[in-house]
């Protein structure tokens, strides 16, 4: 689904081939398939540029896939699309035009003491469950009037999304303050229990702040409703009532306290709950059997600029900067978006430059542990560059988009492209080792000596 994703293609031809094997097991990783098949495409991309007598970048300006153009299964993209601000963005930012012309290109130039070069890649990721995936699950949630651990009323987020580092806890908390229009402080996200949550879904797939995040916000507005029916039938004579920064109003009737209104709720109502059930919008179509449609709610987009250096004499590799421009939709919180990205870049320098695992003659893993399995350190990080463009998902407010995946997404290919344009040689493989390195510059003898 990620093959030919980002580019207008009217004929395209994918074909899967599923191979036994007795290498040993593995699982599922960040971007799930995505990475990969972007690694192939985005490499072939500068390919066909330099083959048909084009920069890589202003051969993506012709052929990056914009509104209204339809993707490999036939769905039509909509003006929800960040795709172009993405590029230009990120080509700007980084100045690629002028920087590509000062690659090296296998020759050290003029106050050069090591190779340099500049890449570019550009790509998307469907955010949400594949086809009917939403569908089968309709993830629901809960928003809980409550007693809180102080003794004073507040609400409970009841969704089974998990916390693991990315920020659900502040994001959901955000969302459903801004939904309530109730102080943040009052509003928790106990730790999900499938014997107190209703089921919104696994927490995978970049869908936590786009699907589940609706869920919070609509459960939160249907919460919202009831607390305002209940002050208007109690205390304002059927005016209607507006739950506003944390305080009941009506016209012309003095504010009521969000805390005194809920208090007498539970103690009059007993549970009082807000829900709501993800549904896909009424036009989305999807064939399982065929994999044609609609494949995705929606897509995020971003465009990665790397700049590296290669020193002639070690073939040490070093990423220097690295520019992204982002689509994800509505920033919901921007440091953690930008802790997101950060994240992902660096785990996808190591897939793009260290992380590999074989086994020997004897079979045994020849990295079996972190002391010899090579993971990025503080001191293996480039300058980040991350700036994001906002193209909300509007189905589901508050509009975000997936953002989980996407930063592993283009990191390999932009470095590769870089390589290529710092030694003259373009490497197919990964990770991009001193020792592959070595290899391309002295085929002659065959290899590190």
């Amino acid at each position: 689904l990620h093959c030919a994703l980002a580019y207008r293609c009217d004929n395209v031809v994918i074909r899967g081939r599923i191979a036994r094997t007795n290498s040993f097991p593995c699982g599922a990783f960040r971007g799930f398939g995505a990475p990969q098949a972007i690694w192939g495409l985005e490499s072939h991309m500068d390919t066909i540029a330099a083959r048909i007598g084009k920069t890589p970048h202003a051969y993506r300006r012709q052929i990056h896939a914009r509104p209204g153009d339809v993707t490999p299964t036939g769905q039509i993209l909509s003006d929800e699309n960040g795709s172009t601000a993405c590029l230009e963005l990120a080509l700007k930012r980084s100045d690629f035009a002028r920087k590509l012309k000062q690659s090296s290109r296998g020759n050290l130039r003029k106050g050069q003491k090591k190779y340099y070069g500049i890449g570019l890649s550009f790509f998307a990721h469907g955010a949400a469950f594949t086809g009917d995936g939403e569908a089968k699950f309709k993830a629901k949630g809960r928003m809980e009037l409550a007693l809180l651990d102080d003794g004073k009323p507040g609400v409970n987020i009841r969704v089974s999304s998990t916390e693991m580092g990315q920020g659900v806890h502040t994001i959901f908390t955000q969302i459903a303050s801004d939904a309530l229009s109730l102080d943040p402080a009052r509003i928790r996200f106990p730790m999900a229990d499938t014997g107190l949550v209703p089921n919104s879904g696994p927490t995978v797939a970049s869908r936590t702040t786009m699907v589940v995040g609706n869920v919070v916000h609509r459960a939160s507005q249907d919460l919202k409703s009831q607390v305002e029916a209940f002050a208007s039938l109690r205390h304002f004579r059927g005016e209607k009532a507006v739950l506003k920064d944390s305080q009941l109003m009506a016209k012309g009737r003095k504010p009521l306290a969000f805390a005194k209104v809920a208090r007498e709720m539970l103690a009059e109502l007993g549970d009082v709950n807000g829900f709501f059930e993800f549904h896909l919008p009424p036009e989305t179509r999807w064939d399982q059997a065929t994999f044609k449609g609609d494949s995705y709610p929606g897509y995020s987009w971003s465009a990665n600029v790397a700049e590296i250096e290669i020193d002639p004499l070690t073939c040490e590799l070093t990423v220097t900067r690295v520019t992204a421009a982002v689509d994800v939709g509505r920033i919901i919180n921007p440091i953690l978006a930008a802790g997101q990205v950060e994240g992902g870049l660096t785990q996808a320098l190591g897939y793009s430059v260290m992380e590999k695992i074989a086994t020997g003659k004897n079979g045994l893993y020849d990295a079996a542990r972190l002391q010899t399995y090579i993971i990025p350190t503080a001191l293996d990080v480039p300058e980040y560059d991350v700036k994001f463009v906002e193209y909300p998902y509007s189905y589901a407010p508050p509009g975000g988009k997936g953002l989980g995946e996407l930063p592993m997404d283009g990191l390999a290919p932009a470095i590769a492209n870089a390589v290529e344009a710092a030694i003259g040689k373009r490497l197919r493989t990964i990770p991009i080792t001193p020792e592959a390195l070595f290899e391309a510059l002295h085929p002659a003898q065959g290899g590190t000596p």
